[in-house]
């Protein structure tokens, strides 16, 4: 070692054991250093393991700035040209890593959350913690929100891992269902019925006269509802969810339960918008 220092011109002098107040330039730094780690971790919020990251950042920020006893940035004395500041971030910002394209799946998200850690040592970038990996990264593919802690999202999505979501039972909107049970129903009729009629559409009156049902007064409810596809209006009976929308299902609806159909009762012009009510009497 003494040998390689001459031969570069440096005077080597050691201090005495355990009196570190001779070495004074090494000393106040590594204060400085420390005061330095204590601002970062405090103001980010970042946990005190993080010490060394703080303190790998603090010192390339130190290295780029002027200092009271000159007035050229460390950087420049080494290197002989001047440093560029523009690429500088807050420690512990939040920070979106991107994801490459060549490893990135059909469904992955294009970029990672992550927090701000500091520079990249073996190449341009920078140093990332992703939150949900919980990895160190270095990359130039990032943006940063350099208003926004990034301890903070690791915070909130912590605490969303612990919600118990209770999911509604869909089984209960049984309702729902039969009503769109009875439209599809009638909608495979509508387009089957030309080619094979159902013979229990074509009731024998002389048979059913045996089992009427009683004269009973039937609510029919004339609604118009929102344009989806088609018509607009239905006709629906009070205290069903059934819903008819054409003359044909009207018709068949009144067959089925044996009901009076007279077409000139029902009105579908999309023109006339009243929503009214009316009664029919069955057969007797």
């Amino acid at each position: 070692m003494d040998n390689f220092l001459t031969e570069l011109g440096i005077k080597h002098e050691v201090t005495n054991s355990y009196t570190p107040e001779m070495n004074g330039v090494a000393e106040r730094f590594n204060l400085t250093a420390l005061d330095g780690i204590k601002t970062l971790l405090k103001s980010s919020e970042v946990p005190h393991k993080f010490w060394g990251e703080a303190l790998l950042c603090f010192t390339y920020a130190w290295n780029r700035i002027c200092h009271k006893d000159s007035n050229k940035t460390p950087f420049e004395k080494y290197s002989g040209r001047k440093p560029s500041v523009l690429h500088l971030k807050p420690f512990g910002c939040l920070a979106y890593a991107g994801v490459p394209k060549q490893i990135r799946k059909k469904f992955d998200m294009r970029a990672k959350i992550g927090i701000m850690m500091g520079y990249a040592q073996r190449t341009k970038g920078y140093r990332i913690w992703l939150i949900d990996e919980n990895k160190l990264v270095e990359t130039i593919n990032v943006r940063f929100d350099e208003n926004k802690r990034g301890i903070n999202f690791r915070q909130k999505v912590n605490s969303n891992l612990g919600y118990n979501l209770n999911l509604p039972d869909y089984y209960d909107d049984e309702d729902d269902f039969d009503r769109v049970k009875d439209s599809l129903t009638s909608r495979l009729v509508s387009k089957t019925s030309t080619e094979t009629p159902s013979t229990s559409e074509k009731p024998d009156v002389s048979s059913d006269n045996h089992s009427l049902i009683p004269c009973t007064e039937v609510k029919w409810i004339r609604n118009i509802g929102r344009k989806v596809t088609g018509s607009n209006v239905y006709y629906s009976i009070e205290g069903e969810a059934t819903r008819l929308k054409s003359f044909n299902e009207i018709e068949r609806y009144c067959k089925r339960h044996n009901i009076k159909y007279d077409p000139s009762l029902f009105n579908f012009r999309k023109d006339n918008t009243e929503s009214q009510g009316f009664s029919d009497l069955s057969e007797q």
